[in-house]
C-alpha cells in the first residue's frame, strides 16, 4: 500500500498509518483531488488467497494468465487471470501491473518512483504505483501528483519531517538527504540550501518544482568524478523500487509494514550495493517478472593500468531485470577522447589509450532491453611498462582472499608487502590502499608516502617506514582497517608506486590519499598493483563491546586511535603521542621526551570485550593499567619498580596534563588525564569512558551516571552501580587523591600486562639520574621542525649519551631538540649495523641557553 494514504479512500483513515485498525476505512479526500472524476474507477481484480509465504511458491505467466505453484506442496496448483491480486502471508502481489505498466512510459514509471525516493525517501509499493500509473493515464501530470504527495507529506509530519511552518531551508535539507543522499559529512552547505531555498522564496518554483528540479540535478551527476555517486545512489534506489513495486508487484499486508519496511529498504541501498536491500524480500523465485526493463550497473569496479591498457574488473549484477545480460560495456574517456571494449564477463581489457593519461572508466550490462545504468567512475593512468616492477603479499595472492587479521575483525594489522624489479631513477616509493564503498566514491584505507628507495618490503604492522597519511576515515595519520557494510566480498588494492622525485605536498592540512594520488601522477615511473577480496562474516568489528570502545575513542579532541576487534579483544592501534601540551610544568625529570610508540595492529593494546568480575583482584603496582581515549596508555601512580620508590605526581615527575615521557621515550598518563578531560563539560565523563582498563571495564570521570560522587570500594576502587556506553557489572572512576585510577584489576587482565615490556622499545637510557628543574616546556621550533625540550637547572647535572660518557652541565637554560629523520639521513642511520632491523631514528642536539651545543648530536634508532 502506498504512503499517500489519505489520496486513497480506502485507506486513509490516520489510524491506520499507526496501527490502530486492522481494517481500511474512512472518506477523507486530498483538496486537490477532491473530484472523482480524477480517480479512474480501478479494473475489477479477483483476489486470491494463499496459505503461505511468497517465498514458497513459483508463478509463471502469459499474456492473459498466470500459474501458481507452491513449491512445498501443501496446496494445488492453480492458474488466474492476469487481472488478480495474490495473498501471501507476507506479501500480496498485484499481477494487473502486467498490463497497466506498458501503458505509459519508462521515462514516467521512473517520475513516480523518483517521488516517492524524494519526498519520503522510502520505495514505493504495488498497490500505490497502481494508483498512480492510473492517476497518469487519466490524465493528471508528474507535477500535479508531486503536489499531491507534498500535501500527504504534510498530514504526517511525524512520518515525513514535513510542517506547514517549516521553513524552506529546512525543507531544502530533506530534499538533500532524499534525493541527493546528503547528511553528516556530506550535508549540503548553507551556499547550496540558499540557492533552493531563495528560488522558492522568490516565487520561482513551488517546494514541489523544487523536488522535480533537484530530481533533474541529481541525474545530471553522473559523470561526474567526485559527485557521479549522487546519480547512482538515486539510480540504485529506483532500481530497488522498481524491483519491488513493478517487476514483483509486491505490497506488505498492511499500511504500517508498507511504510516502515519500505524506509527500511530504502535506507540499506547504497551507491555500489542494491543486493543488501532486496535480500530483506526474502525471495527466491528469480524468473518471475512483471515488467522486465535493463538490469542493474556491475559493482565493485577496480582498475589496473598498465602500458596503454586498463584492466577493469566488477562484479556482475545479482539481477538481469528480467532479460539475460548479453553484454558489458567499458568505457574510459579523459578530456578529448572516449575508448570504449564490449565483452561478455570481467574483467575487460581496454587498449589504445595514452600512457602517463588518467582516463575515467566505468562499466555498463546490457540485456534485450537496452543498456542499464553505468557503474561507479574509477582513475586509472596507463604507464610504460617497468620492467617487471611487481608487487606482492605472502598473505595472499592478486586475487585471493586476504584474513581478517587486516580488518577491523582482527587485530587490524598492515598487510605485509614486497615489490621487485623498481624501475631505474626511482627516488622515493608511495603505496596506497584504496576499495569501493557503498558511496561510490574511492575510499583509501592507507596511505604512505616518502618510503626510501632502498625499502623493497614492509613487515606486517610496518612501522615508522615511510609518513602516514589520512585515510578516509581520518583524521588520524594511520591505516583504517576495512570494516565494509553490506554483504558479499570487497575488493581492496593495494598500490605501490616508484616515483622519480618527492611530490610537492601542502605544508600545512591532512595529506589525504586524493593528495597523495593528485600529486604523484606526473612524477610516477611505474606502478604495481594487488588485489585482495573479503567477505564479512563473524562481524566482530561491528560487534556492540567493540562499537562502545570505538565510539569512546572517536570522542577524543587530543589525540587518536583505531580500534579493530576480533572475538576477545579490541585492539586500540596508536602512536602513544597526544595533540594536547606535554611535559609542561614537570618539576623533576630524567629528561627522556615523548616520541611515536609502536601501538599498532597487533601490538595494539588488547582491551577485553566481555569483562567479569574475577574471583581474585589482580595487582596494578607497576607499569600501565590501561588506555585514555586518546590512546595514551595510563600507568598506576607509582615509579618504576613499585610504590616504595614514591608517587610521580605527589614528586613533580608530571605535567599539567599529569603525563609524562617514560624510558622508552614514551609519553603516558600516571594519574587522571585532565587535559583529555577538560576538552568537553565534566559531565560528560559522567556517562561516556575516559579509558579502559586492561581488564576491559571503562574509566570514567569523578562521578557515577547519575551525577553523583562516584564511590569508591575497598576492593579496587570502582563501584557496581550502572553506567553509560561501557560493560556493566564494574566501573573505575578517577579522583584527585592516589591511586588516582585504581589499585588493583577487579577482572582478568588481557595479556598486555604481563607482556608490557613487549610493547616499547627503548632507543636509549636515561640520560640523566632524575633530578629537580623548573620552568620545563615543550614546543615546536617552527624553522626547522625540531622539537624542544626547555628547563632551567638551579645546579650543575650530569648527562650521558650512551652510558659510557659524561657530560657536566653547570646552572641554569638548556634546550633538548630531537626530530625524527627522513630521507637520506634516516637511510644513512639505517645503514649502521647497530640499527640493522630497526626503522625509525631521531637526532638529538643538547643546547644550552646561548645557543652553544654542549654535547655531540646523536641519533637514536628503535
Amino acid at each position: 500500500m502506498m504512503f499517500l494514504v489519505k489520496l486513497k479512500p480506502s485507506i486513509i483513515a490516520i489510524p491506520i498509518l499507526l496501527g490502530m485498525l486492522n481494517g481500511c476505512g474512512g472518506n477523507q479526500e486530498n483538496n486537490a483531488m477532491q473530484s472523482t472524476a480524477m480517480k479512474p474507477t480501478p479494473a475489477a481484480t479477483q483476489a486470491i488467497q494463499l496459505i503461505g509465504k511468497r517465498s514458497n511458491y513459483r508463478i509463471t505467466t502469459n499474456a492473459s494468465d498466470a500459474t501458481i505453484v507452491d513449491a512445498t506442496g501443501q496446496e494445488s496448483a492453480r492458474t488466474v487471470s492476469m487481472s488478480s491480486k495474490l495473498s501471501f502471508t507476507d506479501f500480496s502481489v498485484d499481477l494487473s501491473l502486467g498490463t497497466l505498466v506498458p501503458q505509459i512510459s519508462e521515462t514516467q514509471l521512473r517520475s513516480l518512483i523518483e517521488l516517492y525516493i524524494a519526498f519520503f525517501n522510502r520505495v514505493p509499493d504495488a498497490e500505490g504505483m497502481n494508483y498512480w500509473i492510473r492517476q497518469l493515464l487519466a490524465g493528471k501530470s508528474v507535477s500535479q501528483i508531486a503536489d499531491s504527495f507534498y500535501a500527504a507529506g504534510l498530514l504526517y509530519p511525524d512520518l515525513t519531517g514535513y510542517t506547514a511552518n517549516m521553513s524552506n531551508a529546512d525543507f531544502v535539507k530533506i530534499l538533500y538527504k532524499n534525493v541527493l543522499g546528503r547528511t553528516g559529512t556530506s550535508a549540503p552547505t548553507d551556499t547550496e540550501v540558499n540557492y533552493w531555498s531563495n528560488d522558492i522564496a522568490s516565487g520561482n518554483q513551488t517546494r514541489s518544482s523544487v523536488v522535480i528540479a533537484m530530481l533533474v540535478s541529481a541525474r545530471s551527476l553522473a559523470n561526474d568524478p567526485n559527485v557521479g555517486w549522487v546519480t547512482r545512489l538515486l539510480n540504485n534506489k529506483i532500481s530497488v523500487g522498481r524491483y519491488i513495486s513493478i517487476e514483483q508487484g509486491l505490497s506488505y499486508l498492511n499500511v504500517a509494514d508498507n511504510i516502515s519496511k519500505s524506509i527500511s529498504i530504502a535506507s540499506l541501498v547504497t551507491a555500489e550495493d542494491t543486493d543488501q536491500a532486496i535480500a530483506t524480500l526474502g525471495l527466491i523465485d528469480t524468473n518471475f517478472n512483471l515488467a522486465k526493463t535493463t538490469p542493474p550497473a556491475p559493482t565493485n569496479l577496480n582498475a589496473t593500468a598498465a602500458d596503454g591498457t586498463i584492466s577493469l574488473s566488477f562484479t556482475a549484477p545479482s539481477r538481469n531485470g528480467g532479460s539475460t545480460i548479453t553484454s558489458y560495456t567499458a568505457t574510459c574517456t579523459n578530456n578529448s577522447t572516449t575508448i570504449q571494449k564490449v565483452g561478455a564477463a570481467s574483467p575487460l581489457l581496454v587498449s589504445g589509450l595514452n600512457n602517463g593519461t588518467t582516463y575515467r572508466c566505468s562499466v555498463k550490462t546490457s540485456n534485450a532491453i537496452g543498456d542499464g545504468d553505468s557503474s561507479s567512475i574509477i582513475s586509472a593512468t596507463p604507464q610504460v611498462s617497468s620492467s617487471g616492477f611487481k608487487l606482492s603479499s605472502s598473505a595472499g595472492a592478486d586475487g585471493s582472499a586476504m584474513t581478517a587479521d587486516y580488518t577491523c575483525d582482527g587485530t587490524g594489522s598492515t598487510i605485509p608487502l614486497s615489490w621487485t624489479n623498481a624501475p631505474a631513477g626511482t627516488k622515493e616509493f608511495a603505496l596506497l590502499m584504496t576499495t569501493l564503498p557503498g558511496d561510490g566514491s574511492t575510499k583509501w584505507n592507507w596511505v604512505l608516502y616518502s618510503i626510501p628507495a632502498t625499502t623493497t618490503s614492509l613487515a606486517k604492522d610496518s612501522f615508522g617506514v615511510g609518513t602516514l597519511g589520512v585515510g578516509s576515515d581520518g583524521p588520524m595519520a594511520a591505516y583504517q582497517p576495512p570494516c565494509s557494510q553490506g554483504p558479499g566480498a570487497k575488493i581492496y588494492t593495494f598500490t605501490i608506486y616508484a616515483l622519480s622525485a618527492s611530490p610537492s605536498l601542502p605544508t600545512s592540512g591532512a595529506i589525504t590519499g586524493s593528495i597523495i594520488r593528485d600529486a604523484i601522477a606526473n612524477i610516477t615511473l611505474g606502478s604495481s598493483s594487488l588485489n585482495l577480496n573479503f567477505t564479512r562474516t563473524t562481524m566482530t568489528g561491528s560487534s556492540a563491546a567493540c562499537v562502545n570502545v570505538r565510539n569512546s575513542m572517536n570522542a577524543s579532541n587530543t589525540g587518536y586511535a583505531v580500534v579493530s576487534c576480533d572475538a576477545n579483544y579490541a585492539y586500540v592501534s596508536s602512536l602513544g603521542i597526544t595533540t594536547h601540551a606535554m611535559m609542561n610544568g614537570i618539576t623533576a625529570t630524567n629528561l627522556q621526551v615523548p616520541t611515536v610508540q609502536k601501538f599498532n595492529g597487533a601490538n595494539g593494546w588488547k582491551i577485553p570485550l566481555a569483562p567479569a568480575i574475577a574471583a581474585t583482584t589482580t595487582s596494578a603496582v607497576d607499569g600501565p593499567i590501561g588506555i585514555a581515549i586518546n590512546g595514551v596508555p595510563i600507568f598506576n601512580p607509582c615509579k618504576q619498580g613499585g610504590c616504595q620508590n614514591g608517587d610521580t605526581k605527589v614528586l613533580g615527575e608530571l605535567d599539567i596534563c599529569n603525563g609524562h615521557a617514560g624510558r622508552a621515550d614514551d609519553y603516558h598518563y600516571h594519574a587522571a588525564p585532565s587535559c583529555v578531560m577538560s576538552a568537553k563539560p565534566s559531565s560528560y565523563w559522567d556517562t561516556h569512558p575516559i579509558g579502559w582498563a586492561l581488564d576491559g571495564f571503562a574509566i570514567y570521570g569523578y562521578n557515577n551516571a547519575d551525577g553523583k560522587v562516584a564511590p569508591r570500594d575497598s576492593t579496587c576502587g570502582g563501584n557496581t552501580d550502572p553506567v553509560s556506553n561501557g560493560p556493566a557489572g564494574y566501573a573505575y572512576h578517577v579522583t584527585d587523591a592516589s591511586p588516582y585510577v585504581l589499585s588493583c584489576f577487579r577482572g582478568t587482565p588481557s595479556p598486555d600486562l604481563a607482556n608490557q615490556s613487549s610493547k616499547y622499545s627503548p632507543m636509549r637510557q636515561p640520560p640523566v639520574t632524575p633530578f629537580n628543574v623548573s620552568a620545563m616546556t615543550l614546543s615546536t621550533d617552527s624553522t626547522d621542525g625540531y622539537q624542544v625540550l626547555q628547563f632551567t637547572s638551579a645546579k650543575t647535572f650530569i648527562t650521558n649519551e650512551i652510558g659510557s660518557d659524561s657530560y657536566t652541565n653547570t646552572a641554569g637554560t638548556y634546550k633538548i631538540r630531537y626530530k625524527a629523520l627522513s630521507g637520506t639521513e634516516l637511510s644513512t642511520a639505517l645503514a649502521q649495523s647497530k640499527n640493522s632491523g630497526k626503522t625509525m631514528c631521531w637526532n638529538f642536539q643538547f643546547i644550552n641557553s646561548s645557543g652553544t651545543t654542549t654535547q655531540p648530536s646523536i641519533s637514536y634508532c628503535r
